[in-house]
């Protein structure tokens, strides 16, 4: 598929990998805030975002946590507890952050799995391993949207370039033309 398809490709790709029926891809969006990028079963409401510098969402970035929304918080720190608009979210499960390096590009938040079971150490390691590839390939389709966009300017630059460079040199001579005609407006041959 296209590029449109990927971001709602990882939320299915991510759910079916915890055998969830539904998700939400969340990415960071200019101002410091998660925005609403792709779901699956799993409507926002309108409007709905999400403040990238929680305390909660640092954490999840230094820590490459995996935060089980039906647990209490980590380290029982309340601060740390997930944000309380995913409460808006129904069966909201799992949030996982979509790390490239250290820089949090986005979380995928899944519903409860189909059958109660239970959250082990294996199931982290293999979402961190698959946020991490996520994130690897969200970066690397934003990348080459941003190089065709560049591209694109680069193009229509070089064309307004051109279109310049050719009203220049008509302003020019109609400028040497209108100089002239003062001068030799009573000759016949300038005239002609």
């Amino acid at each position: 598929g296209g590029d449109t398809e990927l971001p709602l490709r990882v939320v299915q790709a991510l759910a079916q990998t915890m055998d969830s029926p539904a998700g939400v891809l969340f990415m960071c969006g200019e101002a410091d805030e998660l925005l609403p990028e792709a779901h699956w079963n799993l409507p926002t409401p309108p409007g709905f975002t999400l403040a990238a510098r929680a305390p909660a969402f640092e954490f999840i970035r230094e820590r490459h946590w995996t935060d089980d929304l039906t647990e209490p918080p980590p380290l029982d720190d309340e601060r740390l507890r997930a944000p309380g608009e995913l409460a808006a979210l129904p069966r909201a499960w799992l949030l996982v952050p979509l790390l490239l390096g250290d820089r949090l590009i986005g979380v995928v938040v899944l519903a409860q799995a189909r059958a109660r079971r239970a959250f082990d150490w294996e199931d982290i390691d293999l979402l961190r391993a698959a946020g991490s590839h996520v994130a690897g390939v969200l970066g690397q389709a934003s990348i080459a949207r941003r190089l065709a966009e560049a591209r694109q300017f680069e193009g229509f630059n070089r064309l307004t370039a051109f279109l310049m460079h050719d009203l220049k040199n008509v302003a020019a001579q109609q400028s040497l033309l209108l100089q002239n005609a003062e001068r030799h407006k009573r000759n016949p041959e300038f005239v002609d």
